[in-house]
């Protein structure tokens, strides 16, 4: 007999973000048979994770989370009898939506796609340019939310993304405004995967601030 399909997991609380440029060799490991993953397979996944949820890739610290969504366009016609209808998936589209409580250069140009930074440490001077079509940077990141649950587990969602919505800074003198950024999903293979989420065993944290990697 099978055992129950319900889950005690519940979605709550915030995390760590992880953001780094991609490159070729540093795929997501692939699963020949999604019904039987092998021991090989989910090493090779748990260590994809974990090289990738270190110090120097952290981004930044979330405030309110993260928002991870995947839009189906559908597809529904009928004749117009109504004899025959047709309901399908048209396109799909994905985002990771999120905000930073702290940021500077070189975070916003990880966050903006017209955006480039320089800096001369010896009179400690940073310049960040941001705008202009011509500076177009068409990076392609790895993207890694880590939330821990020392109870359930961690859980982990991991995605392809670029940054083409735009940016808004703003200095308010009451409260701390967050930077806002939404990266859109890229595709992860050739089958057009938007997200991997993966889930860890229980007491063996996939991320520890302050431990070294």
């Amino acid at each position: 007999m099978a055992g129950s399909v319900i889950s005690n997991r519940v979605f709550k609380g915030s995390g760590y973000i992880f953001v780094r440029a991609h490159s070729e060799g540093t795929e997501f490991p692939k699963v020949a048979n999604m019904a039987a993953m092998t021991d090989e397979e989910a090493t090779a996944i748990d260590t994809f994770v974990r090289e990738l949820a270190v110090a120097d890739n952290e981004l930044g610290y979330l405030k309110n989370g993260i928002t991870i969504t995947e839009t189906l366009t559908p597809l529904e016609d009928q004749d117009d009898m109504g004899r025959l209808k047709v309901a399908d998936i048209q396109s799909e589209t994905g985002n990771a939506a999120f905000a930073l409580f702290n940021a500077n250069a070189k975070v916003i140009e990880k966050l903006h796609p017209l955006a480039k930074a320089a800096e001369n440490t010896t009179k400690g001077i940073k310049l960040t340019n941001l705008g202009g079509i011509a500076n177009k940077d068409d990076t392609t990141y790895d993207i890694l939310f880590v939330h821990p649950d020392t109870e359930q587990g961690d859980i982990c969602i991991y995605t392809m993304g670029k940054n083409i919505s735009g940016l808004t800074i703003q200095f308010q003198p009451s409260q701390v405004t967050p930077l806002s950024c939404t990266y859109a999903a890229q595709a992860i293979d050739d089958t057009g995967v938007l997200y991997k989420i993966t889930e860890h065993k229980a007491g063996e944290a996939v991320y520890e601030p302050g431990k070294a990697s």
